[in-house]
């Protein structure tokens, strides 16, 4: 399912770039829940027994992070909204975190 979403979110994201792509990869990162908020407070409604995914960066070789990143082509929640319900479930915000079933 996480490949899935970081392939669905991937093809949004190539979605926008026009001309020469300002990154080279994605760096796709994971959380495990129960470590998280070890050490963190949490706000969950239930108990994850999977992991979160914790971001999507683009990012450049060798380098990084890309420096130079605009907001000249807006994020677009409509894209995303086919997958919006899936989304708040396996990339929830442990920290304020909406149940995703209600």
């Amino acid at each position: 399912l996480h490949l899935l979403l970081f392939f669905v979110l991937n093809s949004v994201f190539f979605e926008h770039v026009n001309g020469e792509r300002e990154w080279d990869y994605f760096v796709f990162s994971q959380e495990w829940p129960p470590t998280y908020c070890s050490t963190h407070t949490c706000k969950l409604p239930y108990k994850f027994d999977d992991f979160n995914i914790h971001g999507l960066w683009p990012s450049i070789w060798p380098y990084g992070i890309p420096t130079n990143c605009s907001n000249k082509t807006p994020f677009e929640l409509e894209n995303i909204k086919p997958i919006y319900g899936e989304l708040q479930k396996q990339w929830a915000n442990l920290n304020d975190f909406d149940n995703p079933e209600d």
